[in-house]
């Protein structure tokens, strides 16, 4: 870019970010007191250091956590599916079709 040098465009970024980001200690406490309530904050706060720390966790329980849920994704799905369907579904009108051994003999 002609006629911008590296300096003034590191100078404007600063300015910006200062505007951006008071890095008072109070008011940024402040600041993250109304984004986050502190049992919310809490929870991060934990979640991090139990779950995230480390990439042997984190894929264990991002693995789990799908196999959970697949599980109860089908199964609610399978009772929907079930409901929406009765009447209509083999299990539902085999007794029709196919004789017990009792009634042949």
């Amino acid at each position: 870019m002609p006629g911008v040098s590296l300096t003034s465009v590191y100078e404007r970024s600063q300015a910006f970010h200062e505007q951006v980001v008071d890095l008072n200690p109070r008011s940024l406490q402040a600041y993250t007191s109304k984004l986050l309530p502190n049992r919310l904050e809490n929870f991060q706060l934990t979640q991090n250091s139990t779950l995230f720390r480390r990439n042997v966790v984190f894929l264990t329980t991002v693995f789990v956590g799908a196999f959970a849920f697949e599980i109860g994704f089908d199964t609610t799905l399978t009772k929907w599916w079930d409901w929406n369907n009765k009447g209509r579904q083999w299990k539902d009108i085999r007794h029709k079709y196919i004789e017990s051994e009792e009634e042949e003999e």
